[in-house]
Order: structure tokens, then C-alpha cells, then sequence
């Protein structure tokens, strides 16, 4: 039984062998680093973008509580309920082709998708637009003509500047200024055209509104208390038969959330999987490094060191050299949220509310740690167990990829465990279900590929050729890298393959 002053010797014999410095390591430390920055940096990016969906969720749903109606209006009784709750905007929104003005029979058109907004909106966030005037000015009439503001893909398509008339249905309006961004927008979606707004009044005017027409009311509420839920539940119990949808502020965007919660599990189960076949650099590095370590290891036991506490030196100095290089991948994962703010905000769905966020970094040191063990036990535990009389002999064997008995137990303990933390994180017991059983099959067919491939290699009769006969029996040898190599080229492939195949898929 290992005592206090076993514990302090491994130390020490670590220590001694770190003063060496890294070299050896360098597959070791890139495996780590890379899967540790995979998992943190994906777990970041995630949290990054739920906490900006939740800072923003106001802004995004455009009101307290949002009230949407289709191809109707709400009537007198339903509105005067919702403006006894609460001050009510409301915006009439559809889809129709809006063509240039012209003399010509050959008219330019594209299908858009029209809004009309009233002297309230936006309920919160800004509108911003590429000039400076208030949108409801902008809207107004001017020389008994409505204004517009649009899109630019609008201009783009029609190839017309600001100032432009554009007819919409029954009505024409002159183009007052370009959107370059809208707070709502999130919300919607899918969208099949760029946006018109207009004003609720041009809206109606353009004869779209009709008995039968497709459009969308919405009634939104500014709350001057945070009950968002209480009076989303009012409307629902004082209409039930309304027939209209009623959403909070805490349910803003639900497809935009699921998107990003689907996004984040699938992107970490693609981390976990780099981390695997980063599991096999490790696992090729501690082998190599301990395979020109093992007649160090010999004289050591020849002078008394014991099994134990050589396992606990090397046990320390891989755990030390896997926190160097997690924290190395963690502190990459870390500034992940602030880059992609940086240089692809506008190419996300909702701001980033950028940030150091514990719980994705102790995740990924979590997994980086466990990883790292499960993959050094099987080569370790076969170094510390060499048999000291192969100093004497002038060789000690060398062949550390066969799975000692007594690392059993340990390395399937360290694997299960593994198999549960990744149902644990990735909040989706069947996907996880299946990233587990997949690992499963493909090791196991790896493995029993790469043995095949072996006892094919020893049951080939002698052949004329030198070089083949040579090839032939380097792959049969005990110790030979063949088998390692076969499974970690099929295991990595799969796991690439799989990785190609989810970023298709999102």
C-alpha cells in the first residue's frame, strides 16, 4: 500500500523527468490542445449566443408580449381588451411583387416581403436606416406620394437608386431610404423576399388587405412590469377561440433557439469525436515515449522502484503535460465568442453577449482530462510492469500495444465514464445513444480489421520478392505498428467522414 512518502518519490521522479522539457510530446500536446479547443470552443460559442438571444429577447420578439393573427384583423372587442392591458402597436405584414414604375410593358418585378408599421414602431430596439430622419417622416406623404423604406437587395434586383416609385397593388410609393437593420427580423425566420415597410395606412390603401387574403396582424405589447407570462396567459384564457398566437419575450425566437441548441450538440459531438482521435495521438505518443523509456524503467525497479510508484510518476507527468496542454486549447476556446463577434457578426442570427463562461471550459478540461487517461493507462501500465531481468539480457521488449490484464479494469472505467459524461453534456440522450454506439462499432471494427490484416500478413506463403517477404513480416511481428496504424487510419477517416457529413447536414 502506497504511503505519504511514495507519493512525494513519484513526485519528485516526475519532476525529474519533466526538467527534460517536452520533447516527445509534441502529438501528445496537439491532440489535447486541438480537442480541448474544439469542445471549449464550441460550448463558448453557444453560451455566447443563448445569452445574447436572452439579452436581446425583447428586441427580437418586438414587444413584451406579441399577439399574431392570419388573414384577419383582431376585432373591436379583441383589441380594446389588448390596449386595456397594455400600450398596443400593431403591424400588417404580407407577400406580394413589387414592380418599378413604367411606361414599359417589359417591367422589372420581385417577390417581397411587405410590412406595414404604424407611429409606435418598434416597440424596442432601433430601426436603422442609411440616412438620418424619422422612419414615420419617411413614411409620410410627401407631394401626395407614401414613402417606403427597403431593403437593399430590393434596389439591387430592380435596379433602381433611393427615390425610385415602386408599385404596390392599388397603390405606388417612392423609395425614401435603405434598411440596414431591422430589430424584429430575427424572428421571422424564413423569408422569401427582402423587406418594404411602409406605413399601416399605405398598407391598406393597397388594396392586399381582402376578404380571403394571406397576411399576418400583429398586436405587440410594451409591459410597464416584468409579467410577460401573467398577460400572455390573460389573452389566451379571455379568447380561446380566437385562434391567435400568443408568444412572451422568454419565448422570442423558438426556431432560432432550436436551431442553436441543435447546432451546439451536434458541433460538440464533432469535438468529442476530434477528441477521440485525438485519444489515438495520445495514446501513439505516451506509447513512444515510454518505449525509449523502459530501460530506465528497468533499472529503476532493478534498484528497488516499485510498480507503484513508477505508475504514480508517469501517471503524474502525463496528467501535468495534459493540463498544459488543455489549458493551452481551453484559453483558445475561451477567446472563440470574441473573435466570431469580431469578424462574423454579421453573419449570425442574434449578437453574441461575449464572455468567459465556466461551465462549456470545465466541460472541455473535464473531457480533455478524462480522455488523456483513458488512452496513457494501457501503454503505461504495460511500461511499469517490464520485467527488470531484460537489463541483463541487453534488450528490454518493447512492444506496448498489447493490453496488460491488470489495465483492464482501470482504462474500461475511465471509457464508461467518458461514455457518460458525454450523455451528461450533450442534452440529447439519443444522440448521444448514437455517438456512443458508433465509437463502439467502430473500434470494434477497426481493431478486428487491423488483426485481420495482421494474420493475413503471417498466412501469405514465402514470396520470390525480398522486399515484399520483408514488408510482409514487419506487419506480423510482435510489437509491429500495423495494427495501430490500420485503426487509427480507419478510426480517424470515420470520424472525418462524420464530422464532413454533420457540417453538410447544418
Amino acid at each position: 500500500m502506497m504511503g505519504w512518502s511514495d507519493v512525494v518519490l513519484a513526485l519528485r521522479l516526475c519532476a525529474r523527468e519533466l526538467r527534460g522539457g517536452v520533447r516527445g510530446f509534441g502529438v501528445f500536446l496537439g491532440c489535447l490542445f486541438l480537442g480541448t479547443l474544439a469542445i471549449s470552443a464550441v460550448g463558448s460559442l453557444g453560451k455566447a449566443l443563448e445569452h445574447g438571444l436572452a439579452r436581446d429577447a425583447k428586441a427580437i420578439l418586438g414587444a413584451d408580449v406579441s399577439v399574431s393573427l392570419t388573414s384577419r384583423q383582431a376585432t373591436d372587442e379583441e383589441a380594446e381588451f389588448l390596449r386595456s392591458l397594455a400600450p398596443v402597436s400593431q403591424t400588417l405584414d404580407t407577400r406580394t411583387m413589387v414592380h418599378v414604375r413604367s411606361e414599359s410593358s417589359a417591367r422589372a418585378a420581385v417577390l417581397t416581403e411587405l410590412k406595414g408599421v404604424d407611429a409606435q414602431y418598434p416597440v424596442y430596439g432601433d430601426l436603422l436606416l442609411d440616412r438620418p430622419g424619422s422612419l414615420h417622416e419617411l413614411l409620410a406623404d410627401q407631394h401626395s406620394m407614401p414613402g417606403a423604406v427597403v431593403d437593399q437587395d430590393v434596389l439591387t434586383r430592380l435596379g433602381v437608386e433611393v427615390g425610385a416609385v415602386l408599385e404596390l397593388g392599388e397603390t405606388a410609393v417612392q423609395v425614401r431610404a435603405v434598411i440596414r437593420s431591422e430589430p424584429d427580423r430575427v424572428v421571422e425566420f424564413f423569408s422569401l423576399g427582402p423587406r418594404i415597410l411602409v406605413s399601416t395606412e399605405t398598407f391598406h390603401n393597397t388594396g392586399l388587405v381582402q376578404p380571403g387574403s394571406l397576411f399576418r396582424a400583429q398586436y405587440r405589447l410594451r409591459l410597464a412590469s416584468d409579467v410577460a407570462e401573467t398577460v400572455a396567459a390573460q389573452i389566451r384564457e379571455a379568447f380561446p377561440e380566437a385562434g391567435w398566437r400568443v408568444r412572451d419575450y422568454t419565448h422570442a425566437a423558438p426556431q432560432v433557439r432550436r436551431v442553436l441548441d441543435r447546432l451546439r450538440v451536434d458541433l460538440t459531438l464533432v469535438g468529442l469525436a476530434a477528441l477521440l482521435v485525438g485519444g489515438l495521438g495520445i495514446a501513439g505518443g505516451v506509447r513512444g515515449y515510454l518505449g525509449a523509456r523502459l530501460t530506465h524503467i528497468a533499472a529503476m525497479k532493478c534498484m528497488g522502484g516499485s510498480v507503484a510508484v513508477l505508475f504514480m510518476a508517469y501517471l503524474f507527468q502525463m496528467l501535468a503535460l495534459s493540463v498544459l496542454g488543455g489549458c493551452a486549447g481551453l484559453a483558445a476556446g475561451a477567446m472563440v465568442p470574441w473573435l466570431a463577434d469580431h469578424f462574423f457578426a454579421d453573419f449570425l442570427p442574434v449578437h453574441m453577449a461575449s464572455g468567459l463562461y465556466a461551465a462549456p471550459l470545465v466541460q472541455a478540461a473535464l473531457f480533455g482530462l478524462v480522455t488523456t487517461v483513458a488512452f496513457s493507462l494501457p501503454p503505461l501500465l504495460r511500461a511499469v510492469t517490464v520485467r527488470p531481468a531484460g537489463i541483463f539480457r541487453g534488450y528490454v521488449h518493447t512492444d506496448l500495444t498489447h493490453l496488460p490484464r491488470i489495465a483492464l479494469i482501470p482504462t474500461a472505467g475511465c471509457f464508461i465514464l467518458l461514455a457518460g459524461m458525454v450523455f451528461w453534456f450533450a442534452g440529447n440522450a439519443l444522440l448521444a445513444a448514437w455517438f456512443v454506439a458508433g465509437t463502439v462499432a467502430a473500434y470494434g471494427l477497426f481493431a478486428g480489421l487491423a488483426r485481420c490484416i495482421r494474420w493475413l500478413a503471417g498466412a501469405v506463403p514465402p514470396l520470390p520478392w525480398a522486399s515484399v517477404r520483408i514488408g510482409l513480416a514487419n506487419i506480423h511481428r510482435p510489437g509491429s505498428p500495423g495494427v495501430s496504424l490500420v485503426f487509427a487510419l480507419g478510426f480517424g477517416l470515420t470520424a472525418l467522414v462524420a464530422v464532413i457529413m454533420v457540417n453538410v447536414s447544418l
